[in-house]
């Protein structure tokens, strides 16, 4: 049975069959597919749904190649392209490159003219983002998924969304990504089922895969949880699933609450170290 699958993933390419020897499964709809005989393998590959599925696998193959082709075409430097890169992946500042000892370093062992943080800011930036996207749309497309949103504050007191979004496979574990990052005017249920919608339109700009959208993770705040509950209504098949890690922050602050005086005791003795990241 296992030559015989294996057969008809030889055949028809890797791309469209897979098997672990004890089924077909066909990765363009996402079914199994009966294969004791080869003419019910051909007559799947016929059926509408397969040859819609493979269209639209298709199209979105040639759209990324062509912006992938577009985006080379267009290339100012490949130098100050690489530049940029390497110091927004490293998380280095770009303003850094205006440091005039940082600057002749890189000058005297590369023997290029380094361009100002602003040239890199204003030609290229823009292209990795739009790279690093198209990348991710590729990774998620037409596949099952599950988003995470949490907010914070930065510095300036500003509310910060991160929306994260990983690939469900069934094998090996997916791809997790930071897709989006948004401030936020406030933090309720509307803003953040809008931040939600947005990043899916993102994420597949051809048309949202509602469908494929199986996990929301988020904390146990209840505008977070009213929010789960709305966005559910155009994604059936999602749920809402509360984060471990919020989940076993409960318990600790549940356990904390029976012992009063053990957690002031804690307390205090935290105040009374020092910080161990405090400069001295």
């Amino acid at each position: 049975v296992l030559g015989v699958f294996g057969g008809f993933v030889k055949e028809f390419g890797d791309h469209m069959f897979t098997s672990d020897g004890k089924i077909l499964f066909c990765k363009f709809c996402e079914v199994k597919v009966s294969a004791t005989k080869r003419f019910l393998v051909t007559q799947h590959i016929k059926t509408a749904k397969h040859e819609h599925a493979f269209n639209q696998r298709k199209r979105r193959e040639q759209s990324i190649s062509q912006s992938l082709l577009t985006e080379n075409s267009n290339r100012k430097s490949d130098f100050n392209s690489d530049l940029t890169e390497a110091l927004v992946f490293a998380n280095i500042p770009l303003y850094k490159v205006n440091n005039l000892k940082f600057k002749n370093f890189l000058e005297k062992y590369t023997s290029k003219n380094i361009p100002d943080e602003s040239t890199l800011r204003k030609n290229y930036v823009d292209s990795i983002y739009q790279k690093t996207l198209t990348k991710i749309q590729a990774e998620v497309f037409n596949r099952k998924i599950w988003v995470s949103i949490d907010e914070t504050t930065d510095v300036d007191g500003r509310y910060v969304a991160n929306v994260i979004v990983g690939v469900l496979d069934s094998e090996v574990p997916g791809k997790v990504m930071l897709v989006n990052c948004e401030h936020l005017e406030k933090t309720n249920s509307t803003t953040i089922a809008q931040l939600f919608d947005r990043t899916m339109n993102l994420i597949w700009p051809q048309g949202v895969e509602h469908n494929n959208v199986l996990l929301l993770v988020s904390d146990a705040e209840p505008y977070m949880v009213k929010a789960g509950t709305a966005i559910q209504i155009f994604y059936p098949k999602m749920l809402r699933v509360t984060c471990l890690a919020h989940a076993l922050h409960r318990v600790a602050e549940q356990i904390c609450s029976y012992f009063p005086l053990v957690d002031k005791l804690i307390s205090s003795v935290k105040k009374i170290l020092p910080n161990k990241n405090t400069n001295i």
